[in-house]
């Protein structure tokens, strides 16, 4: 597995290649943006994908699907996002478990989705009421309960072994292959570490990170698109699940944060970034993963 390397290619040069690349690029924007708080874990869905996309049967009640996810940050599990398809009032039951697959005990939340349009739509399971706190790498299972409720989801398929997202999935009680991931956004809600970006691509941008290790090195990292690419961290040698796709990942800059765990990096963005480049930065002592920020 890869580790971060000593020396890598500048910001810039990276983002003009990312320009060329922008037309065949396809990122979703969620039609509901119902959550507050931070993008951790990305499972992408079909339509971030096209080229792996995937259906999952969420209707026949005989199924009871359970994705493994590992918190990339300390916080409050704010929610789930999932793309469902159906029509207007198809439902599924939802659940969050503590702990990895297979889970048959109590949930730490539950509560149930429901299609609001005939479309391809983006809802938003809001988890922030039972207050599901999470450490970076702690495990926890997202439970999808099919009720013969009339709906559907997304997901990506990649054969042998799925890279878009690394943590299993699971139907009734059994593995479910390699190649096969249902799509989900997790977010967060406070603790971690954390990213901003203020300007626009087109111009320079600031990515001001907080609650770094106080005067500890980082890694500023970048991709087109989103995904789940993993690292080996050269020094602690534990293995990362980042936020973002194999495609172009590039590790940009190493520095470390000032005394009080924060850092802003300056750099000249062309436009063609937009809606293409996602960024997320590494606590190189902790492990500690920030948020995932999109240009």
């Amino acid at each position: 597995m890869e580790a971060f390397p000593s020396f890598v290619p500048s910001l810039v040069e990276c983002m003009k290649y990312a320009s060329a690349l922008l037309l065949a690029a396809t990122l979703l924007t969620p039609q509901t943006q119902a959550q507050t708080g931070t993008l951790d874990q990305v499972s992408p869905f079909a339509s971030e994908v096209p080229g792996q996309s995937a259906g999952y049967n969420f209707d026949a009640a005989s199924l009871t699907w359970q994705a493994s996810v590992f918190a990339g940050m300390d916080g409050v599990l704010e929610g789930v996002e999932f793309e469902v398809t159906g029509l207007t009032g198809a439902t599924v039951d939802i659940a969050i478990f503590l702990g990895g697959p297979w889970q048959a005990g109590t949930p730490a939340w539950s509560g149930t989705l429901t299609k609001t349009n005939d479309l391809t739509e983006v809802v938003f399971a809001d988890t922030s009421a039972a207050n599901i706190t999470l450490s970076t790498g702690d495990a926890y299972t997202i439970q999808i309960d099919c009720i013969g409720g009339g709906m559907g989801g997304t997901g990506s398929y990649e054969s042998p072994v799925n890279t878009l997202y690394g943590p299993d999935l699971w139907l009734n009680a059994a593995l479910f292959g390699p190649e096969w991931r249902i799509g989900f956004h997790t977010w967060m809600i406070g603790g971690g570490l954390n990213l901003s970006t203020t300007g626009a691509p087109g111009g320079v941008m600031s990515f001001d990170v907080s609650g770094a290790t106080p005067a500890g090195p980082m890694a500023y990292l970048y991709a087109f698109g989103t995904g789940s690419y993993s690292r080996v961290n050269p020094l602690t040698g534990n293995v990362l699940i980042t936020g973002l796709s194999s495609n172009g990942i590039t590790v940009h800059a190493t520095p470390n944060a000032d005394a009080a765990g924060n850092y802003s990096l300056s750099a000249t963005v062309p436009s063609g970034a937009a809606g293409l480049v996602c960024v997320q930065v590494v606590d190189l002592l902790s492990d500690g993963l920030s948020n995932v920020v999109c240009l």
